[in-house]
């Protein structure tokens, strides 16, 4: 009898313990409100709505030339055409840009690129379109002031507030009110590489981001959305400073013309003695013109003259580390695109990323130097330099090509990047 109560008591407990765990099971679960599956799903939700980590995947692609209907076509997607002097640069379409509007027009697009799923060619999403005669009749003034080293042109009827390192722009409304357009951020003596001090920056915000053009250099664009109204961010950075271009106006003219002023935004290293913007034609900077297959057969070398080449005895001090015939061997191998400006085209190596530096400078490097540097393109980070004249510059290897009476140099500082000099130099066409 006494054993059995003990079995009994012993059922009795297990029961109860049992039951406790479920319960505590069930609480938990409804407490944190997800389970494994809905784990997942946050996650890749997660995941979807994060900037992918490729640097030519975030990169908007900017283009120029005429918008066209698209018509009967056979790639089942796009709506409208780009082309300059007849001839296709990219296929089109847009949720957020009524490209239909701008049939007939010159325009300035940008917009992420990839291929079409039949028929071979590229199209683009257009993210945003300007119209190249924007800054036409617009009145400018030149924003240029002792203790900021940054200037830009902005429309006349744009008012400056002056601060410690931060400059607000605004317009008078007709009430008299000031209302806010876009304010310039100036962080100076900044230590950390420009990825690393980018990530202090809106730390607890949602945003979307995307590398962009800024002057002539290569800086990091954030969407930060907060309802119906959006704030756009652009960040930049040059020697030890970095600059926010913050955008609050959600007028649509207001914003046209933020992204004209940070096309041509220099800071105190791209500007001549008297603090105004060099020069250079601007349309023509980092525009990665798209062609296709077909396209590139019809590119025509300027055989003026055959490069001219002189050999310099040792690499030149950069401060990188040179690279090695391997890598040598596999840019080669990956090829080489077409960049085709309005006063100069070349070939450039299709991994590696080039800019604009100064008038009619370009600086090229490979893409782990680009993404150590911050995602910017300097003199001091160029593995390769193209210039209209040599400036006394030093070079490991050198390559010389003449095109329609001017002529251009291409300044390897390691001699292994001759094949990749070589190329460049006789691709090179003055227009």
């Amino acid at each position: 009898m006494r054993f059995l109560k003990i079995v009994l008591v012993t059922v009795v407990f297990t029961a109860i313990a049992l039951g406790l765990l479920v319960l505590i099971r069930g609480v938990l679960q409804g407490s944190w409100g997800m389970n494994d599956e809905s784990l997942i799903e946050k996650y890749q939700d997660r995941e979807h709505a994060l900037p992918s980590d490729d640097l030519y995947r975030k990169q908007l692609k900017q283009l120029e030339g005429t918008v066209k209907i698209l018509g009967v076509n056979i790639y089942d997607e796009g709506s409208h055409r780009l082309e300059r002097d007849n001839k296709l640069l990219v296929i089109m379409e847009s949720e957020t840009v009524s490209l239909t509007d701008y049939e007939g027009q010159d325009v300035r697009v940008r917009g992420f690129v990839r291929d079409t799923k039949k028929g071979g060619q590229k199209i683009m999403e257009v993210v945003y379109l300007e119209p190249n005669d924007f800054w036409k009749d617009a009145g400018l003034n030149r924003f240029h002031e002792q203790g900021y080293e940054f200037g830009f042109s902005y429309p006349t009827d744009w008012k400056y507030k002056k601060e410690a390192n931060k400059v607000t722009f605004y317009q008078q409304s007709g009430d008299g009110l000031e209302v806010n357009i876009m304010i310039v951020f100036q962080f100076q003596e900044v230590q950390e590489p420009f990825d690393v001090w980018l990530d202090d920056r809106d730390q607890n915000l949602s945003y979307d981001e995307v590398q962009v053009k800024v002057g002539s250099v290569t800086g990091v664009r954030r969407v930060i959305k907060s309802g119906n109204e959006e704030i756009v961010k652009t960040y930049v950075t040059e020697g030890n400073n970095a600059y926010e271009l913050r955008l609050l106006s959600q007028d649509e003219v207001a914003r046209a013309a933020y992204a004209a002023l940070v096309d041509q935004f220099q800071t105190a290293a791209g500007e001549d003695d008297d603090g105004m913007s060099v020069e250079t034609d601007a349309k023509e900077d980092d525009q990665a013109v798209l062609t296709q297959d077909s396209d590139k057969a019809e590119v025509q070398l300027n055989a003026e003259s055959p490069p001219a080449q002189e050999q310099a005895p040792s690499d030149v001090s950069s401060g990188l580390t040179p690279l090695s015939e391997d890598e040598v061997s596999k840019t080669m191998e990956k090829g080489f695109s077409p960049f085709e400006g309005r006063i100069l085209s070349f070939d450039y190596p299709t991994i590696w990323y080039f800019s604009h530096l100064e008038s009619n400078v370009y600086g090229f490097t490979d893409h782990n130097t680009y993404v150590e540097s911050g995602g910017v393109i300097s003199l001091t980070n160029s593995r390769i330099i193209l210039s209209e004249s040599k400036n006394g510059r030093s070079c490991a290897y050198s390559a010389a090509k003449s095109s329609s009476g001017a002529s251009f140099l291409v300044c390897a500082l390691e001699s292994g990047l001759k094949p990749i000099a070589d190329r460049i130099a006789e691709s090179i066409q003055k227009k």
